[in-house]
């Protein structure tokens, strides 16, 4: 799949998944009118959570659109619309962190790569390895995508366009045991940054999240 391909399922789902939340906030008024009450906004909260947006943040925003309501009563959709597009942008600021290889204690600093099918993991894990390598910091790849056909042919391949180390057992391998072979060979070379490329999965999937 090419970086085009990528970025085309990556938004047309972000596109469904943004129309779909539109329309379901029209249909929270569509009965009574608007009134911006607390069954609104617990209303709300579902929405988000079945878009999966995720528990935690979702009920996160809500109540700090509750707090903008209280301060500044909402009129129209438009400004419950507005108020919601401000806090996930908030959010989103404040959960960015740079990444500086040689600042942390632990050696390697492993970063995970977790997305659904079809958004690009296996070649941003490389571009990220590169971000690292131009940085001067020494990287290696886990290959623990074990279940998409040629996932582990494609790291293994930007592996070797980049000269990094690639880790990797066969196709259906345990992923875990890939993982933790790529972190004590990691440990044992002094690499400065350990990337571990994933199968696909939701980030609300706490089972394969954890």
């Amino acid at each position: 799949m090419s970086d085009l391909d990528e970025k085309r399922g990556l938004f047309a789902r972000l596109k469904k998944t943004r129309v779909s939340l539109a329309g379901a906030l029209s249909g929270l008024f569509e009965k009574d009118g608007i009134r911006f009450d607390d069954q609104v906004f617990d209303e709300l909260e579902d929405q988000l959570i079945m878009a999966d947006l995720g528990v935690s943040a979702s009920a996160t925003l809500v109540d700090s659109i509750r707090q903008r309501a209280r301060k500044k009563s909402f009129r129209t959709l438009e400004e419950l619309k507005q108020a919601l597009a401000d806090e996930i942008g908030s959010m989103l600021e404040t959960s960015q962190k740079e990444i500086v290889p040689g600042t942390h204690t632990a050696r390697p600093f492993v970063l995970m790569m977790v997305g659904v099918n079809g958004v690009g993991k296996t070649t941003t894990t490389a571009k990220v390895a590169a971000h690292f390598q131009s940085a001067g910091a020494s990287v290696m790849l886990a290959a623990c995508d074990t279940f998409r056909a040629a996932a582990i042919e494609q790291l293994q391949l930007w592996g070797e366009r980049l000269g990094v180390p690639v880790i990797a057992q066969s196709h259906g391998a345990d992923a875990a045991a890939v993982a933790h072979d790529a972190l004590v060979a990691a440990k044992a070379r002094g690499i400065d940054v350990l990337i571990v490329d994933s199968a696909g999965r939701q980030h609300v999937n706490t089972d394969l999240m954890s």
